[in-house]
């Protein structure tokens, strides 16, 4: 016959564990899929060929900042996830239009320095969807498993 005190502690630590556990999966996924270049399985567009530093490296990998970004917060009942607002635009896409104001500068062109003076440049852009975080069958399977792991252990 079980203890039911010691049964109700496991309980009550499962409880306040659990939101840790599920947002370290939800980071986790959301890096593997970074890392594997693919949402669950299906991969994402690739780069243009005339993209810059285009040669040997994945999607959305460049410093590392964006990777260290994603974190979570937990808001009882929720749990969300947090990045950098560039990775949050790369993951539901986005159009960029504006201005970008340019200092001034000196250029070399055909063998002579010039003065460039300072202006402002228009600039737009399309970001194509590269989703690595949300809702997701293969997230939802792997919190289940975690979970059922870590009640079995309740009544041992």
């Amino acid at each position: 016959m079980p203890n039911y005190k010691i049964v109700i502690q496991r309980l009550q630590a499962l409880k306040r564990d659990l939101p840790i556990l599920v947002a370290n999966e939800m980071v986790n996924h959301a890096i593997d899929n970074i890392r594997a270049g693919s949402w669950d399985g299906a991969k994402w567009p690739v780069r243009s060929d005339n993209a810059p530093r285009n040669k040997g490296r994945g999607l959305l990998i460049d410093t590392g900042d964006g990777l260290r970004s994603i974190s979570f917060k937990i808001q009882k009942p929720f749990v969300l996830l947090q990045m950098e607002i560039h990775m949050a635009a790369h993951n539901d896409g986005a159009t960029i239009s504006g201005t970008q104001n340019v200092r001034s500068h000196r250029r070399k062109r055909k063998g002579r320095t010039e003065q460039v003076s300072a202006h402002t440049r228009s600039v737009s852009f399309n970001l194509p969807k590269r989703q690595f975080a949300g809702e997701s069958k293969v997230l939802n399977q792997n919190i289940k498993k975690i979970f059922e792991k870590r009640f079995r252990k309740v009544f041992i």
